[in-house]
């Protein structure tokens, strides 16, 4: 067994031996490019490392039966982990063959980790693992190489190796020991554009020093867009490079892309004059930029509900705007045609593919359909729905009333209302009042007597029933609380310039969702005071709520948390996809929420704020309108402050038809798991609509069980596949993907939606599952949130939103708890890092960005893939 490889023994085809790093940094040596000399620790010593110290089956045993929906489980067995790497010595052998290296190599030394499932073309792995710089001696090189190998079992990149399709004990852990280069200028080089995906313009990022604040995030570099031709296309901060250093560093990716025949990511550093390649692997994210969304084709199968897809129009713009704030991750099969089906029964196929449509795994919205039919055929412009919808783009045309078209649309759709309908207008009592009828009725005991087609045809055929019109009831009361919110802005805007209308929608009463918080909070301090707060804190959410169920000086708060769930019981995180249990069926969700609130410390104050009382601002501006205007401004104020209550509060009610909905989908998936037809119940979410109506129509003989089980598999392949790509912001009609992703700026501005103003600790997370990990004060940092994250704002001080308007449920529930809060920020997660400094203004819509403070973590946050 070699202890130590020269990086002139290695080659591309080395990587399971020495990693995906070690086996490039051979592979381009052997090449000719400027790589400082190193060695590698092989895989080979880090498993017999494994072997004699006990920590293989120690690692195996840890994980073999950890809950990963536990996020301090896995905190906990990634910390014991780490320690027992440190515990135990390097092998005398190996440790001799470090001296002997950095005796030939010199000192200082750069230590790097090289995973043999990492710098792949699938997968970068990129910050997941330890580097060490300036590493001096026998014990600095006993304590790094430690420190390499055990980053292969950190929590995040626990998490990162199953949304990559990597087994967690397949991978094995090389480490790179190299010539640390003294820099004067590093940086990284794209060899193609990452965010447009462009393969004709290279990106340079370059700061002054060792490379590693700048590839962790922890400085502001200055920033070259490069065209193939080498003229430089965009320039951003100080002209670091000569031009003479860009055009040989451009000449060197161009070589090294070639090499290595696909677009590449390198570090690079400049000493005395000279270039240095670091390391280079391939950019994982640009086959996918770079082709248009129409053509994307993930592996699996893919290739559902296609036939609603229509050719585009010049006017197409397809937006995550509002359908990112419901449904901001992949859909299944079922819950895309499912919603269709509920959202819009009566159109027609044709009608359907031009409204919604998916890509990258998400539905988006034709925004620009919706809004050239607006304002071509009715007369409205777009500005009045626009800032509470949350579009970040205004179209060219339909930007003024037109009152004449506007108000004959309304009378020809006021004479056919009257003549076809009589249904009364909706309340947002009446729909309340009916869905509690509609809940009560639901029997699944009733529903199981029937077979497979009665299910369908009459139970299941029911509740859609009563989904569509819960989701017409909703849709107008959405669409009401939008004119609303347009009508008081215009009429703001106008009369008293400079007042965000958003802050006078500021205290909202009766909103059910933040009924959460408080709800939370009484259960944390039950237990604390029934002395159980241990108990909570100490063990997985399900193992702590069996102990609480038996303890009896648990009952004060098991009839809170059974009163919880009978009020809020019907919702979860993404509750609109019928894949997630919500809480009344997974109750531990609500135990690692109370964990939470038991960790903050109750003394502080959860906004952390200057916040303006939403009655003093009001009362300012009835002072400056004067007693003509005061009126008009008055009643538009109390509709719209009503309108946006009843908005949230009908999201709640149609969220609690789609609890027995599931449940009767779960039922048919049981019965088709006993059979064979499926692997788990949960996975006829994975079948479209008319797939199982015509599953439930065949007897069993006549059912392909082993194809069928195979679809499900390729189905929920490609659904895992989505949730490792970044989806963009908005799609062109000719299918390019606009990523909004600010680079370097200092200021961000989105839609201020709660107002006030906080400076405090970013925390950039992908789900409710990583917010978890908040601690009271930090500013959430997200895509966007939907009623299952209000457990969570309670905790924070500020939030940043990617996706959302002024009236979608993250802007009204801040408001309700007085977190100033800024909403539709483009590029928000890519530019603000986490555990930076930042400053929340929720009155003006800025977020500041602090440039001189040092990351909480140079590691990305993972996404959250489902099992």
């Amino acid at each position: 067994m070699d202890t130590l490889i020269p990086f002139s023994a290695l080659r591309r085809a080395d990587v399971a031996r020495v990693g995906g790093k070690g086996a490039n940094l051979g592979e381009l040596l052997a090449a000719g490019f400027p790589v400082p000399d190193g060695v590698v620790v092989p895989t080979e010593v880090y498993r017999s490392f494994l072997a004699g110290s006990g920590l293989q089956a120690f690692i195996e045993d840890a994980l073999s039966g950890l809950d990963w929906a536990d996020a301090a489980a896995v905190t906990q067995a990634a910390s014991e982990i780490q320690r027992r790497f440190e515990a135990h010595p390097l092998p005398v052998e190996l440790a001799h063959a470090l001296v002997e290296a950095e005796a030939r190599l010199g000192s200082p030394l750069a230590v790097r980790s090289s995973a043999t499932a990492e710098d792949l073309a699938g997968a970068s792995f990129a910050g997941q693992h330890a580097t060490l710089l300036d590493v001096r001696g026998p014990a600095g090189l006993g304590h790094a190489v430690r420190a390499c190998w055990a980053s292969l079992w950190t929590e995040r990149a626990l998490h990162y190796r199953p949304r990559a399709g990597i087994e967690q004990t397949s991978v094995a852990m090389a480490v790179v020991v190299q010539r640390l280069v003294p820099a004067e200028l590093s940086g990284v080089l794209f060899t193609a554009n990452p965010v447009s995906g462009a393969r004709d313009q290279l990106l340079v990022n370059v700061a002054p020093g060792l490379g590693e604040a700048l590839v962790s995030g922890q400085v502001t570099p200055s920033s070259f867009t490069v065209a193939a031709s080498g003229a430089v296309l965009e320039q951003s901060g100080a002209p670091l490079l000569s031009e003479a250093q860009l055009a040989e560093l451009v000449a060197l990716g161009r070589r090294a892309e070639a090499h290595f025949g696909e677009p590449q990511d390198i570090e690079w550093a400049i000493a005395g004059g000279r270039l240095f390649l670091l390391q280079s692997r391939p950019i994982t994210t640009i086959a996918q930029a770079s082709r248009s969304a129409y053509t994307l084709t993930p592996p699996g199968l893919d290739d559902w509900n296609r036939a609603n897809e229509q050719p585009p129009q010049p006017y197409d713009r397809w937006t995550r705007t509002n359908v990112g704030e419901n449904l901001p991750f992949p859909v299944t099969p079922l819950t895309e045609t499912m919603l269709l089906d509920l959202y819009l029964p009566d159109q027609s196929v044709e009608e359907r593919g031009r409204g919604m449509r998916r890509f990258y795994g998400r539905l988006y919205f034709n925004e620009g359909a919706m809004l050239h039919n607006l304002a071509e055929e009715w007369g409205i412009p777009a500005a009045m729905i626009e800032r509470a919808w949350g579009s970040r783009e205004r179209p060219a045309s339909g930007g003024r009333l037109r009152p004449l078209r506007l108000l004959r649309r309304l009378g020809q759709a006021a004479w056919s209302r009257l003549r076809t309908s009589r249904r009364p207008r909706v309340t947002a009592a009446g729909f309340q009042a009916k869905v509690d009828g509609w809940v009560r009725s639901f029997d699944l005991a009733a529903a199981t007597a029937g077979d497979d087609r009665a299910l369908w045809e009459v139970e299941i055929a029911r509740w859609r029933g009563y989904g569509h019109e819960a989701f017409k009831d909703y849709l107008q009361l959405n669409i009401a609380a939008a004119m609303a919110f347009g009508g008081l802005e215009q009429i703001v805007k106008r009369w008293c310039p400079g007042v965000e209308v958003s802050s006078l929608l500021d205290g909202l009463e009766g909103i059910y969702s933040a009924e959460v918080g408080p709800a939370l909070r009484t259960m944390a301090r039950q237990l604390r005071a029934a002395g159980l707060e241990t108990l909570v804190l100490n063990e997985p959410p399900a193992e702590s709520l069996a102990l609480l169920r038996e303890r009896p000086e648990a009952a004060a708060f098991r009839d809170e948390l059974g009163a919880f769930l009978e009020r809020h019981g019907h919702r979860c995180p993404n509750e609109l996809e019928l894949l997630n249990p919500r809480w009344a069926e997974a109750p531990e969700q609500v135990i690692q929420f109370v964990a939470n609130y038991l960790r903050a410390d109750e003394a502080a104050d959860a906004s952390g704020a200057e916040s303006a009382r939403p009655e003093t601002l009001v009362e300012q501006v009835a002072l400056r309108l004067g007693p003509l205007r005061r009126p008009a401004f008055r009643a538009l104020l109390a509709r719209a402050r009503r309108a946006a209550t009843e908005r949230d509060n009908s999201r709640y009610a149609l969220i609690r038809v789609l609890l027995p909905l599931r449940r009767l989908y779960l039922l048919l998936g049981e019965r088709w798991a006993g059979r064979g037809w499926l692997e788990r119940a949960e996975e006829i979410c994975f079948l479209t609509s008319d797939e199982i109506a015509r599953l439930v129509t065949l007897l069993p003989k006549e059912v392909d069980a082993a194809t069928l089980r195979e679809q499900v598999k390729g189905r929920r392949t490609a659904y895992r596949h989505w949730f490792e790509v970044v989806a963009p912001d908005t799609i062109a009609a000719d299918g390019t993907a606009h990523f909004a992703a600010p680079a370097g700026a200092t200021t961000l501005a989105g839609l201020a939606a709660s107002p006030g103003r906080v400076r405090g600790r970013a925390r950039v997370v992908q789900d409710v599952a990583e917010a978890m990990a908040l601690g009271q004060g930090d500013i959430l940092v997200t895509r966007a949130t939907d009623p299952g994250w209000t457990p969570v704002f309670p905790l924070v001080s500020g939030i940043v939103l990617e996706i959302g308007g002024q009236l979608s449920h993250g802007a009204i529930v801040a408001r309700e708890y007085g977190v100033p809060a800024v909403v539709n920020v483009a590029g928000a997660m890519a530019a603000i890092r986490d555990g930076q400094r930042i400053t929340v203004d929720g009155s003006t819509g800025q977020v500041l960005l602090e440039q001189d403070e040092v990351a909480y973590t140079d590691e990305p946050p993972a996404l959250a893939v489902p099992a």
